[in-house]
């Protein structure tokens, strides 16, 4: 989008309150964050792991996929004297692996994202065959060469070999590398999906994807190769109506894991805020994310987020999405400041047309020093608001220290990747007394201009 615009009250539509609830009852726990509320069962309670087995057994396919990444680090992590609540974890999840070639598909992307040189066993169940009596994932076939390995090593439980399923998710990753690398000169094209290749959306599992249209994005300050997706699917109703399911970004790079775990823990957060009411004018505090979808080591498709203005191109905001603005940059600068994410370019900065501030595009995270880069056009918008926004950023801080224990083992398994005490050493460090000083002071010497 170019040029300058206001954003106005009237510019968007009612919104219900964030994530579905209203105001009566914050008691109330939406569907938005069940998954975290099964994980805080994890280490809460005796009760081990019964709400995170229902939840892989119940959940929605798209729910389950986003989450897949964040279960199999669960259950490489687990202990051996929990191997029961494991076995429990594997169990379900195989149960949903069986009947559904979209979660397999997301499988073999985790698999590629973490460079998996062994492939996962799952042997396939005849179609007569009950769920209950389904193999667990990490079980081996006993006429296999490899059949006297009964557990892999954490960093290879669940792996199987895909040519016990009659799908083929080779064909896919493919084609998705195929795409991040195309040089073609024209700057959209379009094309059917090759008939060997069965492609659901990584956004919208339940889609089978049959066409789609590439879109070059070129810009100067941008570093990253990227490109935009469309991805579309046959109408139920006539099969030569092509429906759009979603839209993503392509884009290479850093490692995209990164940012899936960034993304994940922004949800913790958020959900930390959200049982304590930590609202501004009714709007509770929180950060926008987006799904990251890692398909390589550094090739991972994005969420692409509509009828967002660059934040240098807002000259103006009204009430009603200014007190969003507050609301959301609060919590995005907050959970910067605690995972130790600097490098932020203003380029990077968006707003929605409600008021809501996000940025899809991370630098390093936990890193060893304390900083802060608030953009001055920030300021100007918020205008005299400026002084709500410090307290708002303050009592945030104060409601992630609280819940500092939860935050820390919540962020050791996301980052699995991370020697654990190094996650544990940064975070902590980030969320003592002296840290909040030190992001009072930075608030008030902000903005930084770049």
């Amino acid at each position: 989008m170019g040029g300058i615009v206001t954003l106005a009250s009237c510019s968007y539509p009612d919104q219900a309150e964030p994530y579905g609830v209203q105001t009566v009852d914050r008691l109330v726990i939406p569907e938005h964050f069940a998954f975290q509320v099964c994980l805080l069962e994890v280490n809460e309670t005796l009760h081990i792991g019964s709400q995170l087995v229902a939840y892989i057994q119940q959940a929605p396919l798209k729910d389950l996929s986003i989450s897949l990444p964040i279960i199999l680090s669960l259950i490489s992590s687990c202990p051996f004297w929990l191997h029961r609540f494991r076995g429990e974890i594997c169990h379900a999840l195989t149960a949903r692996l069986i009947v559904s070639e979209s979660l397999i598909l997301s499988l073999y992307y985790n698999d590629s994202a973490n460079s998996c040189a062994k492939r996962r066993k799952l042997i396939n169940v005849p179609s007569n065959a009950s769920k209950d009596s389904a193999p667990q994932i990490g079980e081996v076939e006993s006429d296999h060469s490899d059949s006297a390995v009964t557990e892999p090593p954490p960093s290879q439980l669940f792996h199987y070999s895909y040519d016990y399923t009659p799908f083929r998710p080779e064909p896919v990753l493919k084609w998705w590398v195929n795409v991040a690398a195309e040089t073609r000169s024209d700057s959209t094209f379009v094309a059917d999906m090759p008939s060997e290749t069965v492609l659901y959306d990584p956004i919208e599992p339940k889609h089978l994807v049959s066409r789609f249209k590439v879109y070059h994005i070129k810009e100067p300050y941008d570093v990253l190769a990227r490109k935009k997706v469309e991805l579309y699917f046959r109408a139920p109703s006539n099969p030569e109506v092509f429906n759009l399911s979603s839209v993503v970004i392509l884009r290479s790079g850093p490692d995209p894991k990164r940012d899936l775990s960034i993304m994940s823990i922004f949800e913790y957060m958020n959900y930390i805020w959200f049982t304590r009411d930590n609202s501004f004018m009714n709007i509770i505090i929180s950060v926008k994310t987006h799904k990251v979808i890692p398909l390589t080591e550094n090739l991972g498709a994005f969420e692409c987020i509509n009828n967002a203005y660059r934040l240098n191109q807002v000259s103006e905001i009204e009430t009603r999405p200014l007190n969003r603005l507050i609301a959301t940059a609060a919590g995005f600068y907050v959970a910067c400041f605690v995972l130790g994410i600097h490098d932020r370019c203003d380029s990077n900065l968006w707003i929605l047309s409600d008021g809501t501030y996000f940025s899809q595009d991370f630098g390093p995270c936990l890193s060893g020093k304390t900083s802060l880069s608030i953009p001055l056009l920030l300021r100007k918008l918020l205008q005299d608001k400026w002084d709500d926004f410090i307290s708002v950023c303050l009592t945030s801080f104060d409601m992630l220290r609280f819940d500092r224990k939860q935050l820390i083992e919540y962020s050791k398994l996301m980052f699995s990747q991370h020697d654990p005490q190094y996650v544990q050493k940064q975070i902590s460090f980030r969320c003592t007394p002296e840290a909040r000083s030190e992001l009072f002071e930075l608030l008030l010497s902000s903005p930084n201009d770049f």
